[in-house]
């Protein structure tokens, strides 16, 4: 018992210097001599990565232990020289080299799918550009990005995807806000309303699709689009509002 006490602490040790020398590498904008002597006693050529990955737990507060790695990183097949590491307690990381980017989508779906048979977590998935060499910062900062559009849309998101969504994570929380003000808060108590526009939305502002979806005649849909009208003093007939 002692033993495999032991033995687990030395494997959390290591564990723990390892997810020091990734913030290192994912974080430092100078790479110093010290650092490529760390890598390569980790075995790890930096010059060889070029995409980071975020992986978050969305649902049950979950925590990545050791043993979660280790099963990660047998059934993965994205490549054989990636690295995962946790960041955090409810996020890992992944840096991979050069990989064809619609066989990394495929892989990770299938990853991810593991993850949620075996482990029994949803997960949203972020995935940064490519990186110039020895320099992961940027694609680490585009890889957080994508993650935040993830957990919206539970699925995985590449930051090159990313148009309005840009814009939107770019705004301080205060100007959201005021925006919302500006525009559909009228509409907070009118569940029904809201929720025929953001449909209409969806289908393109196609008056037929919607009320298809919605399963009303698209008199009923006129009217209440008409309401929204009333509610916000925005009309759904500018493009500018």
């Amino acid at each position: 018992f002692i033993q495999d006490a032991l033995k687990r602490k030395e494997k959390e040790e290591k564990i723990r210097e390892f997810e020091f020398f990734m913030i290192d590498w994912i974080t430092s904008s100078t790479k110093d001599k010290y650092f490529f002597s760390r890598a390569k006693s980790l075995g790890i050529n930096v010059e060889n990565y070029r995409q980071v990955i975020m992986i978050q737990e969305l649902e049950n507060n979950h925590r990545f232990t050791v043993e979660d790695l280790e099963f990660i990183r047998s059934i993965q097949s994205l490549h054989p020289d990636i690295i995962i590491s946790r960041w955090g307690q409810d996020k890992l990381i992944l840096v991979v080299p050069l990989i064809d980017q619609l066989v990394l989508k495929t892989e990770l779906e299938n990853l991810i799918l593991h993850v949620k048979r075996k482990i029994k977590i949803m997960s949203a998935v972020g995935i940064g550009g490519i990186s110039e060499i020895n320099d992961l910062t940027i694609g680490f900062n585009q890889a957080e990005r994508a993650l935040k559009v993830s957990k919206k849309t539970k699925r995985i998101v590449f930051e090159r995807e990313l148009l309005f969504d840009l814009i939107i994570h770019s705004l301080p929380k205060e100007t959201r806000d005021q925006y919302i003000e500006r525009t559909v808060f009228a509409l907070k108590n009118e569940t029904e309303l809201l929720n025929n526009l953001r449909i209409w939305f969806r289908e393109n502002q196609s008056m037929k699709n919607t009320a298809e979806k919605l399963h009303i005649h698209k008199n009923t849909l006129t009217y209440r689009l008409q309401k929204v009208e009333e509610l916000t003093g925005l009309s759904i007939s500018k493009i500018h509002d």
